[in-house]
């Protein structure tokens, strides 16, 4: 049976950015990335915030370097309510300037896809292993000091064989299998809330100015919609959704794939429902809906956990990380951000300690995560749209102090 120091479990970017994390600090370890599917189009789109920007510098300025080409580097703001324009905000006096003078650094604009191949390829071969989703692990039995062997990690029948590993970590998002067998505390909160995404060609109508990014409608209605740099369009649409309704959506999932053997129909019936939510607001939040490829629209729930529910990441030789660990919401737009923060501190947790419980322990810390569930409830509740750039200026998100990783030295990696 294959021996490794640290089982990652989940190949998004979370998952990816740990690897690459371990590695820089610890290269002589041997470290595998299962990701339960394939690389191929999922998601829309997502904003990474400067500290996420920062985090991966920190874990390898060629990283950053190759991520910062996926920016769609917008640089006008336009909010519209109905069919009105309600403010354009330009970026010298704007949210990313803003962030600039603030000493934040940028904020990159990039489709979910491009982002997760991107951090792939900067692995070395062997690391990130596809079609092989997990279906349990079994940790051994505690020696005479209390420690036990690494856990072994099974996966489904007729994709991987099992393996052993001194460390897991389960990066394996919202739904996370790692959390359920480790925590067992329960599936998250549904926010009485639908989002649908999709990308699709830039519409005839889209506006002049390079890199535009748009908000259509007021809460609880939102759309987010920016171009990407390779001219498509990418929008992500959340509104309210009743709970008793919540099975239409896909029940308790979250499903960001673009599935292109799902039976057509199936998407119509999700582009139905996301124009039954917007279908009588901004025209061209409508029209974005009514034009995307049935196969590209993704919809599922909102969901989050409570602060409470997020102390406790890990016990013994297992951890969460990412959206395992403190799912939080949209508002802030810290999700990736704060994945890669954590990618970073177990990386630097796992350069001093070694692959030992005591890595892990040091690692787990306090994420941005109550305040982006506060604003989203308020949000949804009715109350004025956050400011990204002011929130997360006000709660210092942007200003986390990120020293560079650096590979432990050769008495630390002794451990």
């Amino acid at each position: 049976m294959e021996e490794l120091d640290v089982a990652i479990v989940g190949g998004g970017p979370g998952g990816l950015a740990a690897a690459a994390a371990i590695l820089t600090a610890r290269p002589e370890l041997r470290v595998a990335v299962f990701e339960r599917s394939s690389l191929r189009p999922r998601g829309a789109s997502l904003g990474l915030q400067p500290n996420g920007v920062r985090a991966l510098g920190a874990i390898s300025p060629k990283l950053e370097a190759a991520v910062r080409q996926l920016d769609s580097q917008p640089g006008i703001r336009r909010h519209f309510a109905d069919d009105d324009s309600l403010i354009s905000i330009k970026d010298e006096d704007g949210p990313l300037k803003y962030v600039a003078r603030h000493g934040g650094g940028p904020i990159i604009m990039c489709a979910w896809h491009s982002l997760q191949t991107t951090l792939a390829a900067e692995l070395p071969e062997g690391v990130l292993r596809q079609q092989a989703p997990l279906d349990r692990y079994a940790e051994a039995p505690a020696d005479g000091n209390g420690q036990g062997a690494g856990p072994t990690l099974h996966f489904k029948p007729g994709t991987h064989p099992p393996v052993n590993a001194r460390l897991v970590v389960g990066a394996d998002g919202s739904q996370s299998g790692v959390r359920v067998q480790l925590l067992d505390d329960g599936p998250p909160l549904f926010a009485d809330t639908a989002i649908w995404r999709a990308v699709q060609p830039r519409p005839s109508w889209w506006f002049p100015e390079p890199g535009t990014y748009c908000i259509f409608g007021t809460p609880p209605h939102m759309m987010l919609c920016f171009g990407l740099v390779d001219g498509s369009v990418a929008w992500q649409a959340f509104g309210p959704w009743p709970k008793e309704r919540l099975d239409e959506i896909g029940g308790g999932r979250m499903v960001y794939i673009s599935d292109a053997v799902a039976r057509r129909e199936e998407g119509e019936a999700r582009r139905a429902r996301a124009l039954e939510v917007f279908g009588g607001g901004c025209s061209m939040a409508v029209s974005l809906i009514k034009e995307a490829d049935a196969l590209a629209i993704t919809e599922h729930g909102q969901f989050y956990h409570t602060a409470e529910a997020c102390k406790v990441w890990g016990r013994c030789r297992v951890s969460l990380l990412g959206d395992a660990a403190h799912l939080s919401t949209p508002i802030l737009s810290q999700g990736t951000a704060q994945a890669f923060e954590d990618a970073l501190a177990l990386g630097r947790a796992i350069g001093e300690h070694g692959a030992t419980p005591q890595a892990l322990r040091a690692y787990e810390m306090e994420p941005i995560h109550e305040e982006s569930v506060r604003l989203f409830l308020d949000y949804r509740a009715g109350g004025a749209p956050p400011q990204e750039h002011l929130d997360n200026d006000r709660i210092g998100a942007w200003m986390h102090e990120l020293a560079p990783l650096k590979p432990a030295t050769a008495a630390g990696a002794a451990a």
